[in-house]
């Protein structure tokens, strides 16, 4: 039987035929990070339609996101509960956590099962603190920020932009005594990635959703943030509407709408490449180029928008991605 080689890394792949390759009905924050970074990805996923098995499906949750899961979840439940239960705006930190406790065995029976084995059992105390203490924490910033109304979960009505269609889902959407509007994404951790972000002025999963928000709101983009549930911290580019939060102030242009201008550009700049049939493979052991002919540059128009070199340690792809030649 004759052996075949494993396919070897390659930094990019070219196609001779793009017909496949066009704009989708509508994208997502999710489609467009991988646009953007991994356009690997969004060839294989969107384009090819690749998905992971049945068996992948029977998979526990890791541990990181299970954790987010379910403090997502208590935040939803908190805001979605009637003030004859519990009203965020007023509650006492006693009750609060008097409340949390009340729910988390239910919570954990419909989403974390696992947690409620015997061996898990101090793991899922441990985590039912921390959502207190995030919580609290979380009111304590709308509070200060004289946040009158909060939903969770708000769905956007997609709107137009340069590469067709985009939509979201925002996790936490705020609104002050003076009417302003407020995103906020809520991240279980990896609060070093979230920093560098607003420092570089590349945070899109909030400009995205500023943008769609606005849209609704006769165009003013409203404030963005993240809050980083494990750190109970919230940060922000500036303290306008949150003036408790933890201040980061970029180096570059500031403000969601200028990263929206540079997504557009950005996008632009790798729409052009996929409609040559280039598509970039930024993973593990390959080197970015420099634009050389015939392979493309693989620096954007906004150098800061470049993938870093870590950014697709957890593949999906990676066995259709190219094997090193000592695999």
């Amino acid at each position: 039987m004759k052996h075949l080689p494993l396919p070897a890394l390659m930094r990019w792949w070219k196609l001779n035929v793009t017909k496949h390759l066009g704009p989708r009905t509508q994208e997502s924050y999710s489609s467009a990070e991988k646009f953007i970074y991994s356009p690997y990805a969004w060839v294989l996923n969107y384009k090819a339609g690749l998905q992971p098995g049945p068996i992948a499906s029977l998979r526990l949750q890791d541990a990181r996101r299970q954790k987010g899961t379910l403090l997502h979840r208590l935040v939803d439940l908190l805001l979605a509960a009637p003030p004859t239960e519990i009203n965020w705006m007023h509650t006492s930190r006693e009750i609060l956590e008097k409340w949390i406790e009340g729910q988390w065995l239910r919570l954990l029976a419909q989403e974390g099962a696992d947690l409620l084995l015997p061996g898990k059992r101090a793991d899922a105390v441990a985590l039912r603190e921390m959502g207190k203490a995030a919580l609290w924490e979380l009111l304590q910033q709308m509070r200060k920020a004289d946040a009158t109304e909060a939903q969770s979960n708000v769905a956007l009505s997609p709107a137009g932009f340069v590469g067709g269609q985009i939509g979201g889902i925002i996790d936490l959407q705020v609104k002050n005594r003076k009417g302003r509007l407020a995103v906020v994404d809520l991240k279980s951790g990896g609060r070093n990635v979230r920093e560098q972000e607003l420092k570089e002025n590349r945070a899109l999963q909030l400009a995205i959703y500023g943008y769609l928000l606005g849209q609704g709101n006769k165009g003013t983009c409203p404030e963005t943030a993240y809050y980083i549930l494990q750190n109970r911290v919230l940060m922000a580019q500036d303290r306008g509407f949150f003036p408790d939060a933890y201040e980061i102030t970029p180096a570059f242009a500031v403000g969601p709408t200028q990263c929206w201008k540079d997504f557009e550009e950005v996008w632009s700049w790798r729409r052009r490449q996929v409609d040559q049939g280039w598509i970039e493979v930024t993973v593990a052991d390959t080197e970015p180029t420099s634009g050389s002919p015939p392979q493309p540059d693989s620096t954007p128009p906004v150098e800061r928008w470049m993938a870093a070199e870590n950014a697709d340690k957890f593949n999906d792809f990676d066995a259709l991605t190219g094997w090193r030649a000592d695999a």
